[in-house]
């Protein structure tokens, strides 16, 4: 769900008789909770849907009738289709599919990043990786993601990296200032890292289970 000025918007889901998946929007009473539109042809994969709200914009995700994705968005003068970018069965679409920087909003689609301000001319892509792209999180300004086994910052521009891994990197999080991340090295295993955006100050917050196993956080 997602909050709009005084209305939730919610996505709902039916499984029987077909897939189906429906926006609807509720303002608290039965009266105004409403079907707005369908958000993929029934029995299509609906896996790859989110909802992100930007105070006075609501963005969300779709599918067309050729199951390419649709980017949306609806504000008080109704819904606009931002960008429809073409996949295939074989695309990777993550669970989390937006995150806001500043007055713009990423998204990933497989190996390339996108980024919108609102408006269809202005939802372009950013960059291909050269794996596909996992886990994004915006942290003072700056976004980070994941790409393989490597942690990339963006400004907005193509990413740069920040620094590659042995193994695993996921679960990207804010913690004040910093970011922090479970990554994985030869020498300590997979464990918490923190990072500042440069290679520097990138690196291992404790150690705690010594060796090459880690302690998997």
């Amino acid at each position: 769900m997602a909050q709009v000025g005084g209305t939730v918007f919610f996505i709902y889901y039916q499984y029987d008789q077909g897939y189906l998946q429906q926006l609807w929007k509720s303002d608290g009473t039965e009266a105004g909770t409403v079907l707005l539109q369908r958000l993929a042809p029934q029995g299509s994969c609906g896996c790859d849907s989110e909802l992100l709200s930007t105070g006075t914009t609501l963005f969300f995700a779709g599918r067309d009738a050729a199951n390419n994705l649709e980017l949306w968005k609806r504000d008080g003068a109704g819904a606009v289709l931002l960008k429809t970018i073409p996949v295939n069965s074989s695309s990777y679409l993550s669970s989390h599919l937006f995150t806001q920087v500043g007055g713009s909003l990423f998204f990933t689609v497989d190996k390339t990043l996108w980024k919108s301000d609102g408006t269809p001319a202005g939802t372009v892509l950013v960059s291909t990786q050269s794996s596909r792209i996992a886990d994004l999180e915006a942290v003072n300004g700056t976004l980070f993601l994941v790409s393989s086994t490597s942690l990339w910052k963006s400004d907005g521009t193509a990413p740069v990296l920040v620094r590659s891994f042995d193994g695993a990197v996921g679960s990207l999080t804010t913690l004040g200032s910093a970011l922090y991340f479970s990554g994985t090295d030869a020498l300590g295993g997979q464990e918490q890292w923190t990072s500042d955006g440069t290679t520097a100050g990138t690196r291992r917050v404790k150690d705690l289970v010594p060796g090459s196993d880690g302690s998997a956080p």
